[in-house]
């Protein structure tokens, strides 16, 4: 008992290890990808796979954090350069990937304050542009609101992500527990079950995380 306990603990470990790996992994090619493309002059692909890196965010990955700051600087780069559409989207890119990785912990949060300030700022001037009648700081003031509203994640998303974050790991625990036989091979029969209802969590955490 005490050593399929920990073959069990083994397989858990191993499962959660490679989808540790995949997610550095992709984060560290959107990154590097992301740097590339700003060297060659294409900035809109660039700020694309920034963007893209951060959604591989785990505790730890160093990655996110260099495509946030690379985002936030090119902005600045670009509002400097009076290329205000392009500044907006890298800083809409920023922020956007900083509310798809929000949880029930919200990592770089602190980012949102300046990035909302800059939004408000340049959407409030192509929005006078478009109607003199609008002074900039009233379009400015009005966005700014809009930005800063509470858009904190829906208790029930949350608690369904928890469900299925937790039934997903305790399928693969249990159809490695239950699926091999003590020589390590599969007994189908009594796989399904436990793959099915991995797919089934995994599907629920998954759809609870673009939700909530």
């Amino acid at each position: 008992m005490r050593k399929k306990i920990l073959s069990v603990g083994m397989g858990g470990a191993v499962v959660l290890l490679l989808i540790l790996t995949r997610c550095f992994l992709g984060s560290q090619e959107a990154y590097e990808k992301g740097t590339q493309l700003l060297q060659k002059g294409e900035v809109e692909s660039a700020i694309l796979s920034f963007d893209h890196a951060i959604h591989w965010y785990f505790p730890g990955n160093p990655f996110p954090e260099r495509s946030i700051q690379s985002l936030w600087k090119l902005g600045n780069d670009l509002q400097n350069k009076q290329d205000p559409s392009m500044a907006l989207l890298a800083f809409d890119s920023l922020r956007g990937g900083i509310y798809s990785i929000r949880n029930v912990y919200w990592p770089y949060r602190d980012w949102l304050p300046q990035v909302n300030e800059k939004i408000a700022r340049l959407r409030g001037m192509q929005e006078a542009k478009q109607n003199p009648q609008l002074r900039p700081e009233d379009a400015y003031e009005k966005h700014l609101k809009l930005l800063t509203r509470d858009e904190r994640p829906q208790t029930a998303w949350v608690v369904l992500m928890g469900v299925g974050f937790l039934g997903w790991l305790f399928s693969i625990v249990a159809w490695i527990w239950k699926g091999f036989d003590a020589e390590g091979k599969i007994l189908l029969r009594k796989s399904i079950p436990w793959v099915i209802a991995a797919v089934i969590f995994f599907a629920l955490w998954v759809g609870s995380l673009l939700k909530a």
